[in-house]
């Protein structure tokens, strides 16, 4: 049986510690954190690092969560913490379980149309951010910061990424 590939995905980012025994607490990056962080997995500190964390345990809240992980059991090691990503290995063809879903690496390298189906770009980098994603669309020499909500990019699909522009994202020639 071959191998399957595996890729890394942005979950969450450590933000301060909870109590003095080395519990975080987390911002959620992800529509299935609980699912992708259950007691046993092994979490990452980097999208390519080697630096991963066994996952003790697990409370969830909206739009984050505590955690306690393998080896933190000090307010000072988890202070250590703050500010760093987490990151899970999933399966590189893996989808997320809704259809209108994505991960942001399934994005990047798809086509950017405007609502005639008129090329604008091509998607080449997604920002997470707290309030929401933002694509990066490279256009020509410029790269263009499209706000990742339903308002401006009404539908993602295999074909591409369609954009409602509001007018003033896109150049005009």
């Amino acid at each position: 049986m071959g191998k399957v590939a595996r890729m890394r995905v942005l979950v969450a980012v450590i933000g301060k510690p909870f109590g003095v025994r080395g519990e975080v607490t987390i911002r959620s990056h992800s529509d299935e954190l609980e699912s992708r962080l259950e007691p046993g997995t092994e979490v990452f500190l980097s999208e390519t690092g080697s630096d991963s964390l066994l996952l003790d345990s697990a409370r969830f809240s909206p739009g984050g969560g505590v955690l306690a992980l393998a080896g933190i059991d000090a307010r000072e090691a988890a202070e250590d913490l703050r500010g760093a990503d987490l990151w899970v290995q999933i399966a590189e063809q893996a989808r997320p379980d809704a259809d209108d879903e994505w991960y942001a690496h399934q994005l990047v390298g798809l086509p950017c149309l405007n609502t005639a189906g008129e090329t604008l770009g091509k998607v080449v980098a997604v920002q997470a951010h707290p309030a929401h994603d933002t694509l990066i669309v490279q256009t020509g020499s410029t790269e263009v910061m499209v706000p990742f909500v339903q308002a401006i990019v009404p539908e993602v699909g295999d074909d591409g990424v369609v954009v409602a522009d509001p007018g003033g994202l896109f150049p005009t020639d």
